[in-house]
Order: C-alpha cells, then sequence, then structure tokens
C-alpha cells in the first residue's frame, strides 16, 4: 500500500529560477499546492482573494511554504497560526533590507515592515539563504527561529581548461528598473570599462538603453540583454573573472554560476558574496573602489586552478540544498 503523501502549500509572487528549484524539490516528496499571488492584478483583489482561498482551504495542508517575507506571507502565516499548521518563510534578502534612496527593501515602507516583520516572528522557521540574512533577520525579530540554507545552481558544468579563457571580465544582472541598474553596480561595473581598456568587458542581462544616461560607450565593453542558458555557460567558459561590484547583494546566483565555471571572482563586501568567494576571490570594500583597477588586473594574472569550482560543488550545488532542505522540514 502506498504512502499518503504530507500535502503543502507552496505560495511565491515572481516564478524565479530559484524558487522554481525549491518548487521542484518539494514535489519530489510532497502532494504541493501552488499559491501564485499575482501583483500584476488589482491589489486589493489580490489580497482579499488571498483571505478567503485560505479561510477555506489552509486546513487541507500540514505544512505552507513561502518564498519572500512581505505581502503575500502576512496571511499564510496568520492562517497557518490560526490552523496550527507548520509555516517556513525563507528570507531571501529584499524582505530584511533598507535602502531609502534608492526606495528598494521591504523595511523602506513603515507599513510593509510590519507585515514583514510579523510573518518573520511568527511562522515556524526562517530559512535564510545567507549568513548575512541571517543577522539581519535576528537584529529585526530579536528571536532565533532560524536556519541557514544557501541557494544552489542547478547549472550543468561542462569542462573548461586554461586554454578556453580569455582576458574577459564579466558580469551578469538582470536589470528593468533603474534602481536596480544602481543596486547592481552596473555604472561602477561601466567606469570600471573605461579604466581598462585594454581589456574586454561584457555585461549580461542589461538592456542598452538603461546606458543613454552616459556619452560615449568604451570600445571595450560589449553590452547584452538576456541570453539563454547555453550562451550564458559560453561566457563563462571564456571569462577569467566574474566581477559583481553590487551596492546590495544578498547572495548572488551568477557568482556562483561564474565561480563553478573557475572565473576568478572580484566583488564587493556587501551582503552573502563573501560567504561564496570565500578565499578564492578578491572582496573590495567601499574604501578600495579606487582600487578596482589594480585588483582585477591581478585576477585576471592569476594562475588557473579548479579552487572556484571546487567551492561551489561542495557548498553552493542545488543538491546540496535539496538535501538540505528536505531534512530541515522533516525535522520540522
Amino acid at each position: 500500500m502506498l504512502k499518503t503523501r504530507e500535502k503543502l502549500l507552496f505560495v511565491y509572487v515572481y516564478p524565479s529560477t530559484f524558487i522554481m528549484g525549491d518548487l521542484e524539490i518539494l514535489r519530489r516528496e510532497y502532494d504541493v499546492t501552488i499559491y501564485h499571488y499575482d501583483t500584476r492584478r488589482n491589489a486589493l483583489y489580490v489580497v482579499f482573494r488571498q483571505f478567503f482561498w485560505l479561510m477555506f482551504n489552509v486546513w487541507r495542508f500540514s505544512k505552507v511554504y513561502i518564498w519572500f517575507g512581505d505581502y503575500h506571507a502576512f496571511f499564510p502565516v496568520l492562517f497557518s497560526r490560526l490552523f496550527r499548521k507548520r509555516s517556513f518563510l525563507v528570507v531571501g534578502g529584499y524582505d530584511v533590507c533598507r535602502i531609502k534612496k534608492l526606495k528598494y527593501g521591504s523595511f523602506s515602507n513603515p507599513l510593509r515592515g510590519w507585515i514583514t516583520r510579523y510573518a518573520m516572528r511568527h511562522c515556524t522557521l526562517n530559512l535564510c539563504v545567507s549568513k548575512h540574512v541571517e543577522r539581519k533577520l535576528r537584529i529585526i525579530t530579536r528571536k532565533q527561529n532560524s536556519v541557514l540554507l544557501y541557494n544552489g545552481t542547478a547549472i550543468q558544468y561542462e569542462d573548461v581548461s586554461a586554454e578556453n579563457k580569455k582576458d574577459v571580465i564579466l558580469t551578469v544582472a538582470l536589470v528593468k528598473k533603474q534602481n536596480t541598474f544602481a543596486l547592481k553596480g552596473i555604472d561602477r561595473f561601466y567606469a570600471l570599462a573605461k579604466a581598462l581598456p585594454q581589456y574586454k568587458f561584457v555585461l549580461v542581462g542589461v538592456a542598452k538603453e538603461f546606458f543613454a544616461q552616459f556619452e560615449k560607450h568604451p570600445d571595450n565593453l560589449e553590452i547584452c540583454g538576456e541570453v539563454k542558458q547555453d550562451e550564458l555557460v559560453r561566457y563563462y567558459q571564456a571569462a577569467k573573472v566574474y566581477c559583481q561590484l553590487s551596492r546590495s547583494e544578498v547572495f548572488g546566483l551568477a557568482l556562483v554560476e561564474g565561480m563553478l565555471y573557475n572565473c576568478v571572482p572580484v566583488v564587493t563586501n556587501v551582503g552573502g558574496m563573501p560567504e561564496v568567494v570565500g578565499d578564492t576571490g578578491y572582496i573590495v570594500n567601499e574604501r578600495q573602489l579606487d582600487l578596482l583597477p589594480g585588483i582585477v588586473e591581478q585576477a585576471i594574472h592569476k594562475d588557473y586552478s579548479n579552487c572556484c569550482r571546487e567551492r561551489i560543488e561542495k557548498n553552493f550545488l542545488l543538491t546540496v540544498r535539496e538535501k538540505k532542505l528536505l531534512e530541515i522540514l522533516r525535522r520540522n
């Protein structure tokens, strides 16, 4: 006789790669029902629809799994408490941030911050994607109901040798808003390309219209929009250096993918990026930004090795996340 699988409710807003990765993991062990909180529709309609749906349906599930603490997490956590269900909140970064200048982060808005704090304080367990996020969450909530659970990449590694590598500095960032342009440090990457005209710089994921603010593009900078996975892999294979100069970066999935292909990482000392890089690359403080050209040249001339790939394979693959995630849910 087949064992009946536990029922789990999966709540999300945007179908990003890492969110859909968790969905596939959970489907292997649970009977999963998806609830999509669709922010493209009228806000009041979306809120009331979720309220009444949960009121009449949450009793059917033993566990509720929510990606990000924000408006969409409030009622799932509230009804989980009322019906004595276990709720798990993945804290991914935006939900612990407050950058008022760029209007970024849940805590840049008082009401949104209150709602987010409620979800974090009253869920069964917060799943934090980096130690940086976990530290911030404990300051916000003053509670210890959290566990570290790194994101992981599902990208397939294809062999690459030193001969494949070119004097190319790469960054990947999906930019669709002006504030994201600044958050991802694209202006810094642009300035770095101008400072090092002897090397090729490649920027993937940013539309060219964002560069209308600049008078003249450096000839050594290649600007690409979104690309398919196989094409992105070719960029990783060719680049010697992966550069991420973000002003806020909770984890950095593209950084992980670049390191899997043994790109030497050069990153700013923000968020969870130092945790990903470890001792395999270069971590730059804000006061050291004027030294970036020299640091990147060091990275370009660093001897080729597999240390970056080995670090990612040990800590940041989706298979590693899968094992730990399922263990956490079984225990809780």
